[in-house]
């Protein structure tokens, strides 16, 4: 796993782009976003006590999901508020894990990718 400190969104917005993802109209001027270097698989950022992490899904147009709030991620809560992953091991030696799995819902605007944070591998359902 590479540990990265600039910005997350930037650097998905730029892998977006570059994997067709994320379509820039021919007036948007995006040199901030080509500023700063792609997001590749295995990029991970950190947020206090919760991670942003390279989206699997080449087809998501945002790139890196911030995984610092859910909906529905526990029983009976409307929205969690926080980190709602346990997080375990860590991006410096490659075993960083997430329980539960990983799922970015569609219907929320997101890419609809699912799967698992496992000793620093990502793996689809």
């Amino acid at each position: 796993m590479n540990l990265r400190t600039d910005s997350a969104h930037l650097a998905g917005w730029h892998r977006a782009m570059l994997l067709g993802a994320l379509k820039r109209e021919p007036d948007q001027d995006w040199s901030h976003t080509l500023a700063v270097p792609p997001a590749e698989p295995g990029d991970v950022w950190r947020f206090g006590g919760a991670y942003a992490l390279t989206c699997p899904n080449e087809a998501c147009d945002q790139g890196v999901h911030a995984w610092d709030h859910a909906w529905d991620c526990r029983p009976n809560a409307r929205k969690c508020s926080g980190t709602c992953w346990n997080w375990s091991g860590s991006p410096e030696d490659g075993t960083l894990t997430a329980q539960p799995s990983l799922h970015v819902l569609a219907e929320k605007g997101g890419c609809g990718w699912h799967g698992w944070l496992r000793n620093g591998e990502m793996v689809s359902v």
